[in-house]
């Protein structure tokens, strides 16, 4: 009686442990969902809280895109290369940036873009470059950067903020039209020159410090303009 009573309770431990090793059949899969698309940028990686270029967070995560690792990758400039892994796209090199049209359009609009990381080096944004990128959210643009074209970020619905650099000089026409609204744009250096007689914003809240932007608010008529 002693070695059956033993028996059965041997095999009610090995059955509590084999039901603890059973993956319930209502664990959520891991295939994503129609809520977020796949091959957009993880919430670990894209975050409200991820700090601005060229802080540790971004170096770390630029170390882990290579020619090797790249979902995709090419050039967008006579020296610039890109490459896009996981909803980032990073652009590095020296030099301007390649012209788009709607005709002509970028190596990457059909790709799925949650965050732009243009690295120290580029001196341009071309005209188009991320039309259309309807889901990009973030953007970190470089101190070398002195030029943004035309339509540069226009129909780019989840972008609601961005700083640019005190480097830019001009900004062409519907650089930022159908952003998400509302949108910020922060200036860090003086009044850029503008495409004259197109509309460069819709309606955002403009943040500046620098001189020269009496001009601009006489001319621009739909932004909120905040001195800081």
């Amino acid at each position: 009686m002693k070695r059956q009573g033993l028996f059965a309770l041997t095999l009610s431990i090995m059955l509590i442990l084999s039901a603890c090793g059973t993956p319930s059949s209502n664990t959520p899969s891991n295939t994503g969902s129609d809520d977020k698309p796949s091959s957009t940028v993880s919430d670990n990686t894209l975050s409200n809280n991820t700090p601005a270029s060229g802080n540790s967070v971004t170096d770390d995560f630029l170390k882990t895109i290579t020619a090797e690792t790249a979902e995709a990758k090419g050039v967008c400039g006579a020296d610039l290369t890109w490459y896009y892994q996981d909803g980032v796209l990073v652009i590095k090199g020296t030099g301007e940036m390649t012209d788009y049209t709607s005709y002509n359009k970028s190596p990457w609009c059909e790709l799925e873009i949650g965050w732009v990381i243009i690295q120290e080096g580029v001196t341009s944004i071309g005209n188009s470059a991320f039309s259309g990128c309807y889901i990009l959210s973030k953007v970190e643009l470089p101190e070398t950067l002195k030029e943004i074209g035309e339509s540069a970020f226009w129909k780019c619905y989840e972008l609601s903020n961005i700083t640019i650099p005190a480097s830019v000089s001009y900004i062409g026409g519907g650089a930022f039209i159908y952003c998400k609204d509302p949108l910020s744009i922060t200036f860090l250096g003086d009044a850029p020159e503008l495409e004259p007689n197109a509309q460069i914003f819709e309606s955002p809240t403009i943040y500046y410090s620098g001189s020269g932007f009496d001009k601009l608010i006489e001319e621009q008529f739909g932004p909120n303009w905040v001195k800081q």
